[in-house]
């Protein structure tokens, strides 16, 4: 069980249903084939079917991951074509596809895009499924919850239960990697708000020796869009209102959120407390640092500290692993979440869920978790009570960024928070607005205040597009606003 996080979560209920093995065949993916001998040449399968599916952060997982999804289609007698590939390339296929009808009939997918593609009436309803898969796995993450109910609006029987459009597959555990070796000769604390981690930047900088108290890249990426998103709401600067669709950011609050934001890579001289280049650094290259001693805080997207005790087993005694820093309004968290949905436009999308359903066994997110070691969240109760997450102190911190712990104030800060996962919210936070404002201002020194009144009106402008598809219900507006 994941020892000292809290989270509240919602139940789906219902039955498990019998399922129909059918005969085997061939499923192919990107670098990896398996191939049953159980089907004849001359025998042709039921259906071919495709997944298309962004990558994950570590090759282990993805692998386990594409082996997985292969046995299952194996089983329903289904050749199944499977492409991975980036988030950002990812989003930028899915627009026309949707557009045009095409999209596959599986897709793994971020949070901004699911929202995006619900909203439109793309998908299709997977309650049933999912039922079945949180009685087998235990209860689903409340927000998770939340945000796969968000959709088309329909008009719905009295006693028909809310549509589901996505199946929530896991939230990379992420988290503030801190290096405990080198904060404690300093008589240093690990970071609880962003004060504290500007001044054990300030403290553990030594420009003379190489060394850094902060490394954190700023990639342009969905998991740096929810860190960002989490500072603005630390600083009072939420985007939306409560029902998420107006666009109510203030932008002193924001530029004071870019300003802390700042604070951490140079200090108030224009001292760098980070290296040359961080913003741009590569994943391997802030490893690279972490792991030679000149970095002593580094943000862990997801899948960082998997690849760093994997190197050296030394770092799960001088690395803690602590929550985002909170701020003077908050401690906040989020990170970035992969779901699984079906295209109505599909070949067969009964066939499609039927082969999601007999993947996602408690035995298949068991070896996903194992195979992730810290980076691969389940968002199911039963799945993270196995005793793989007390093997590490570590695991229960990465975890924490995936779920918040209302007990101890940290709230997880879905899409369009404080309000609901909305079209609007979903379409401005996939365009990564907060990621390009906080690289103005680290990156290129622009003034904070000027950024944020930049950054309110960008908002705007997308949120009056997204506003503009829903009331025009244009079949591409989902393509437009992309």
């Amino acid at each position: 069980m994941i020892s000292g996080v809290k989270t509240k979560l919602v139940g789906l209920p219902g039955p498990k249903l019998s399922r129909r093995r059918l005969l085997a065949t061939t499923v192919g993916m990107a670098g990896l084939t398996l191939t049953s001998c159980t089907r004849s040449a001359s025998s042709p399968p039921a259906y071919e079917l495709t997944l298309v599916a962004r990558e994950q952060p570590l090759a282990a997982v993805q692998q386990l991951l594409a082996r997985q999804v292969a046995e299952a289609a194996d089983q329903r007698g289904v050749r199944l074509s499977i492409q991975s590939m980036l988030a950002s390339d990812l989003r930028t296929k899915l627009g026309p596809a949707a557009a045009a009808k095409q999209l596959p009939d599986l897709a793994l997918v971020g949070d901004f895009d699911f929202a995006a593609l619900a909203a439109h009436g793309f998908l299709v309803n997977v309650r049933p499924v999912l039922q079945r898969i949180v009685g087998l796995n235990g209860e689903l993450f409340s927000p998770l919850g939340a945000l796969v109910a968000a959709g088309p609006f329909e008009d719905l029987a009295p006693d028909a239960p809310d549509p589901a459009w996505a199946i929530p597959l896991s939230s990379r555990g992420s988290g503030l990697l801190v290096r405990q070796d080198l904060l404690a000769p300093k008589n240093l604390l690990p970071p609880k708000t962003v004060d504290d981690a500007r001044q054990a930047a300030q403290r553990l900088t030594d420009p003379t020796r190489q060394i850094y108290g902060w490394g954190t890249p700023l990639p342009i990426a969905d998991a740096t869009e929810h860190l960002l998103r989490v500072m603005l709401l630390a600083y009072g600067a939420p985007v939306f209102d409560s029902l998420g669709f107006r666009v109510t950011l203030d932008p002193a609050a924001a530029a004071t959120a870019l300003s802390a934001v700042a604070s951490l890579y140079r200090d108030d001289r224009g001292m760098s407390l980070a290296p040359t280049g961080v913003v741009d650094l590569t994943a391997a290259q802030a490893i690279d640092l972490y792991i030679a001693g000149q970095v002593g805080q580094l943000f862990d997207p997801g899948g960082y500290y998997a690849q760093i005790v994997a190197r050296d087993a030394t770092f799960r005694l001088n690395t803690i692993v602590v929550p985002l820093p909170s701020g003077p309004r908050g401690w906040f968290t989020a990170t970035a979440t992969d779901l699984l949905i079906a295209s109505k436009a599909g070949q067969a999308p009964d066939v499609a869920l039927s082969l999601v359903e007999a993947w996602l066994q408690p035995s298949a997110f068991a070896a996903l978790a194992r195979a992730g070691a810290g980076a691969f969240v389940p968002p199911y109760a039963y799945a993270t009570k196995d005793a793989f997450w007390d093997e590490d102190p570590n695991y229960a911190a990465l975890a924490l960024n995936a779920r918040g712990d209302p007990p101890h104030k940290i709230q997880y800060a879905g899409i369009g928070y404080p309000g609901p996962p909305t079209l609007v919210a979903a379409v401005v936070e996939a365009a990564l607005p907060f990621v390009d404002a906080a690289r103005s201002v680290v990156r290129d020194g622009q003034a904070p205040v000027h950024v944020a009144a930049t950054l309110y009106d960008r908002c705007l402008s997308l949120a009056q597009r997204a506003l503009a598809g829903i009331s025009g219900g244009s079949d591409d507006a989902y393509s437009a606003n992309h």
